[in-house]
């Protein structure tokens, strides 16, 4: 049984992006090859920048693809690691870009933190799954890379926006620093679906309090690792910012 990696657009990205990609490449080898080692896979070199692995088990196969969707989830607290000791999930929203959308202005999703001066520090990191296609004319992601690392009062060049293009399934990782928007959507019938779900570490409180999204009764049988990211292990240190921590919720009477 064969498994196969591939990385969509790697070519286009190497060309436009060499040092980010660089450090896209490594993470996905990582992923990959810790994934397939722990269920007895052999990596073979593609001759691109994918591989192909060879299982003696359909079932080892299967298990290697589920643990390299899971590791992504590590992706998150490798960026948010140098502010936080855990993180929690911040926003979840979802959005449909429709044929005769026009360019969305290009902007931060951090700026209702203003107390903090731009450049922030990486607060929040947000990611965009793709339920459908996206692409240049549908209305993709424009991004200017590297603007969550430049001030205020930066002016943007048309050269330096990118579009944020990939299949379905695909999923796109940024920090709400980095300058975006939607793009027009110029197809005649063609709709575009995004799931934006964003994570924030855990000495800020959420936009959205997502740990009254279910009954509290059903809190303690989750898993520790749940409750963190639904907001219930909130760590304000010495002080912390004056709020209440969540979890006093969950304690007895």
């Amino acid at each position: 049984m064969f498994l196969f990696t591939d990385l969509e657009g790697s070519t286009r990205s190497w060309d436009e992006h060499a040092e980010a990609m660089g450090a896209a490449l490594a993470l996905h080898d990582e992923l990959c090859r810790g994934s397939v080692a722990d269920r007895n896979g052999l990596v073979s070199p593609t001759g691109g920048d994918g591989f192909a692995v060879a299982f003696g088990r359909a079932t080892d196969a299967l298990a290697a693809a589920v643990a390299i969707q899971v590791a992504l989830s590590g992706v998150v607290w490798r960026l948010l690691l140098r502010n936080c000791s855990k993180w929690q999930l911040n926003v979840g929203a979802a959005l449909e870009v429709g044929p005769g959308t026009r360019d969305q202005i290009l902007h931060r999703e951090e700026n209702p933190l203003s107390y903090f001066s731009v450049p922030r520090s990486n607060l929040i990191l947000a990611t965009m799954w793709a339920i459908s296609g996206f692409t240049a004319d549908d209305g993709g992601t424009r991004l200017v890379p590297g603007s969550h690392r430049c001030g205020a009062d930066r002016s943007v060049e048309p050269d330096q926006v990118v579009r944020a293009e990939m299949p379905a399934g695909s999923e796109l990782f940024r920090f709400v620093g980095t300058l975006h928007g939607a793009g027009a959507n110029v197809t005649e019938d063609d709709w575009r679906y995004g799931v934006v779900p964003t994570y924030t570490f855990d000495r800020l409180r959420q936009e959205e309090n997502q740990h009254v999204s279910m009954p509290l009764a059903d809190a303690p049988a989750l898993l520790d690792d749940v409750r963190s990211r639904l907001g219930l292990a909130v760590d304000y240190g010495d002080g912390g910012l004056g709020f209440s921590d969540p979890s006093v919720l969950l304690a007895p009477a």
